[in-house]
């Protein structure tokens, strides 16, 4: 049972629920090498993780491109879950603690400015990658 997908799907869906871009799918920053992940899983995540899949066609190319996307601060925990979702939690747990954020992660989210104790009322930003942001 403390294996069981479906249970730590529920943990996911309860702890993510009203979170920025965290859709009810295996935790973007997760190290997936001991779990066994579908095509479609293999595929949401590298697109969540902004890796162009190219002209890959195997699932075996397919995890080789998310073990080699799997960010560096995950892959050193290096926890060796074997179950996908409970994995996923585990490394959103171990995410939350993180105190320093990447260029990756700036683009990815939407972010509510804050000007003098008063938040923006342009709305989110969306910083890119080119180091300009839109309303």
């Amino acid at each position: 049972l403390a294996d069981a997908d479906d249970l730590w799907r529920d943990l996911c869906r309860a702890r993510w629920a009203g979170k920025q871009r965290m859709p009810l799918e295996l935790f973007r920053n997760g190290d997936y090498h001991a779990a066994q992940l579908s095509v479609a899983e293999c595929k949401a995540l590298l697109d969540r993780r902004g890796v162009p899949l190219g002209h890959i066609t195997e699932k075996s190319e397919l995890l080789a491109k998310v073990r080699d996307s799997t960010p560096a601060f995950a892959a050193r925990r290096n926890l060796r879950i074997r179950r996908k979702w409970k994995a996923s939690y585990a490394y959103a747990e171990l995410d939350r603690l993180r105190n320093e954020i990447v260029e990756d992660e700036v683009a990815y989210f939407r972010w509510q400015l804050v000007y003098h104790g008063q938040p923006s009322r342009l709305g989110l930003r969306h910083f890119q990658r080119n180091g300009t942001y839109v309303s």
